[in-house]
């Protein structure tokens, strides 16, 4: 075949082969965005060979990242200098790199606190853990005791990290082991001497004590500690503790498993056991077996509350066959827990009273009745009350019952299929289908044939409001699912154009997806479907994506769709401040010279405090305000939890307090607040501005703002005041 460096197919087969032959295709094919956007997506290795102009423009690099497949890694390595040090766009990369792309980021990146924060929460396709990221910070930062204490809290494998230096440094290990326990593991072996140290530590995670010497690991205070957030701690004990009445007793207070490290003697203790009992009436499985065959702590036991027992568990379990066939030990515990029916006597599962007052209780419990039992009508209609799933247990003559199939119906949890335990007859019922596909759509694929083709049912589903949300669709990493019964719905009717229309009314995203791909192009269809559901802005076509009154209706409702928006309209002042406006995050999303407009930053902070994270204006002392009084607004003042969203906001808290506002803020916290180290920055910031302070300070001029805006609000409504309210 002759060589033409000019022709697209010819060059791309050539890089195909071999990425390095994009180095011999012609300037202007190298030029071409939309043919490099085509030999990324095969190997974005070849991105090296682009056209200087093209491997500097942010927005087709950015652009080409969010809308294709594309590998960061290699896009990273080919970047000029400029963009590889760009905080976002990197961050971005990170997000479709390979395992390795962490190793490619520039040093300045790497000494970035918020660049490596931030890192360190992104799940992507090829991340195990978010340590993968810490343990590429540089070394300035793994010895930053706020940066290590915010990565630690943010993930549970980062205490690995910390420098040697912070690992001697007793007052960082003592609040690093009070947000993860196991950072023990990485303290100095000096330290871990220290009884104060591990005691915090197995506050927060008694696991940690197995790293412990010999001698703290016998220290009953110590153990109790442990055992209170880890029953396997008590494992630890030494024999003469395990025979100790006063410290097991304490222990089992606190965990009932530590029963199974006592001694015997203690085991077999009536009333040892059943004050573990009233703890915890699991304990009984860890009692002596002459204990687990007597019928007084066996009727304690059943007459508890079933506090520790998990699901499907009940002490019933524990007793003796022999108690477990007295009928008045079963009743007991069948009141209290239905499925407790499983471990009863083969005799009382076909004892009426017994199962009718378990399935009262749990109609799940049905399933252990004996068979003539499950045919007695007045039994199943009871456990189908309880709960609809019962009806797959009943007899085939009671599936076969329309009122017993529609109580089930009516008692089925949301997005639950019932109809498939329903006769092949009622599976042709209208009304009984109907019902069910309210419930949950994926009952269509149980109707009968005639049924699923009936396009009139499918109307009626869409036109009937919908019961317990609209939730029938499931969201995967990569895309949306369509609910089973309307995805086969969607075969015969994708392209009926009122069907469609129906959908979209009762839900814009489940009707986009329901649609055939003709009328997602349909600019009626699309404006009625993100009126409903702005999200289904996503499955919209290219073109009515770059339509500005579509786009607009979909931010109305849906701010954060501006990602999916045409890059014009990303662009474009009006769309981005409506967006943000709803959303504040969808900055992310804005131009890159949008995000720094401060008006919009503003906005944008307004909306939502964790939009100054994509602001590119200096955080001054309004935005930095706005933030704050958002955050202290929606109670994000407790940000000790695990989930991704409070990682974020200590991320936040972390640039707010970095600020110059900021910092003045702590220096005044630090003269001026008595153990100020014990508030968080949000809670000193909502200290600074209500101060109880009639005249401003020179040095910190928002001192006791929001105290003198009232002061002179009341003054004014007296009648008395005589200056206009000091603007925040």
């Amino acid at each position: 075949m002759e060589e033409d460096w000019d022709d697209p197919d010819f060059v791309f087969n050539a890089v195909r082969r071999d990425f390095k032959s994009f180095e011999r295709a012609s300037t202007a094919l190298r030029r071409d965005q939309d043919f490099v956007r085509r030999v990324l997506l095969e190997d974005a290795r070849a991105f090296e060979y682009a056209a200087d102009e093209v491997r500097s423009d942010r927005d087709f690099v950015q652009d080409a990242l969010r809308s294709c497949e594309v590998d960061g890694c290699g896009v990273l390595l080919a970047m000029p200098d400029a963009l590889q040090n760009d905080r976002d766009l990197v961050l971005e990369m990170l997000e479709f790199g390979s395992e390795d792309a962490i190793e490619h980021v520039p040093e300045a990146l790497l000494k970035d606190a918020e660049f490596m924060l931030r890192a360190s929460l992104i799940r992507g396709e090829f991340w195990e853990d978010e340590a993968d990221v810490v343990e590429w910070a540089s070394e300035e930062l793994r010895s930053d005791p706020d940066f290590m204490l915010l990565a630690i809290q943010n993930g549970e494998g980062n205490y690995a990290h910390m420098s040697e230096k912070l690992s001697r440094d007793r007052d960082f290990v003592m609040k690093a082991v009070k947000i993860r326990g196991i950072a023990y593991v990485a303290t100095a072996p000096e330290l871990r001497n220290d009884r104060e140290i591990l005691l915090a530590a197995v506050k927060n995670d008694g696991g940690a004590i197995r790293y412990a010497p010999k001698e703290l690991q016998s220290d009953p205070g110590m153990l109790l500690a442990a055992v209170r957030t880890c029953s396997d701690a008590f494992g630890f004990a030494a024999e003469e503790l395990k025979r100790n009445r006063e410290f097991i007793s304490a222990a089992v207070t606190t965990c009932a498993s530590a029963l199974r490290w006592a001694s015997q003697e203690l085991r077999n203790d009536r009333s040892f056991v059943l004050e573990a009992m009233r703890h915890d009436c699991s304990a009984l499985q860890y009692a002596s077996e002459e204990l687990r065959s007597d019928r007084n702590v066996a009727l304690e036991a059943v007459r508890s509350n079933m506090k520790g027992l998990v699901l499907g568990d009940s002490v019933l379990r524990y007793l003796s066959p022999e108690l477990r066939s007295d009928r008045e030990i079963v009743l007991e515990a069948v009141r209290n827990r239905g499925d407790a029916l499983q471990h009863a006597s083969q005799e009382l599962r076909c004892d009426r009273q017994v199962v009718m007052e378990a399935v009262r209780s749990d109609g799940r419990a049905l399933r252990y009745a004996s068979e003539e039992l499950r045919c007695d009508r007045q039994v199943v209609m009871e456990a189908v009350k309880s709960e609809g799933r019962a009806l797959q247990d009943a007899s085939d003559s009671l599936k076969g019952d329309q009122e017993v199939v529609l109580e089930a119906v009516k008692h089925v949890p949301y997005r639950r299929v019932v109809l498939k335990y329903a006769s092949q007859e009622l599976r042709s019922c209208r009304e009984v289908v109907l019902e069910a596909m309210r419930k949950d759509p994926s009952n269509l694929e149980c109707a009968s044939p005639e049924l699923q083709r009936d396009r009139e049912l499918v109307l009626d589903f869409f036109r009937s409001p919908p019961r317990g949300g609209k939730i029938v669709t499931r969201d995967s990493e990569a895309s949306w699912i369509l609910n089973p019964g309307l995805r086969q719905a969607s075969r015969r009717f994708q392209s009926d154009r009122q069907v469609v229309l129906a959908a979209v009314r009762y839900d814009g995203k489940v009707g986009l997806l329901f649609a055939a791909p003709e009328l997602r192009s349909d600019r009626e269809i699309v404006l009625e479907a993100v009126r409903t559901s702005g999200v289904a802005l996503k499955l919209a076509s290219a073109e009515l994506r770059s339509d500005r009154e579509v786009v607009l209706e979909a931010l109305g409702n849906r701010g954060d769709m501006l990602e999916v928006a045409a890059p014009e309209l990303r662009c474009d002042r009006n769309v981005v401040m409506k967006a943000v406006k709803n959303c504040g995050t969808a900055l992310r999303w804005a131009s890159y010279e949008l995000r720094s407009d401060r008006e919009i930053v503003l906005a944008a902070v307004e909306s939502e405090w964790k939009g100054v994270l994509y602001a590119r204006v200096e955080l001054d002392r309004e935005i930095v305000q706005k933030a704050l009084e958002h955050a202290l607004e929606h109670g994000h003042v407790d940000l000790q939890d695990d989930d991704e969203v409070a990682c974020v906001h200590r991320i936040v808290v972390m640039k707010l307090k970095r600020s110059s506002y900021g910092q003045m803020i702590m220096q005044w916290a630090s003269e001026r607040v008595t153990d100020f180290e014990k508030l968080s920055f949000l809670e000193l910031h909502a200290q600074f501005i209500s101060m109880p302070v009639c005249e401003e300070d020179a040095q910190y001029p928002d001192l006791g703002w929001r105290f003198r805006q009232e002061m002179e609000s009341e003054s004014d409504g007296d009648g008395q005041g005589t200056g206009a309210r000091r603007k925040s």
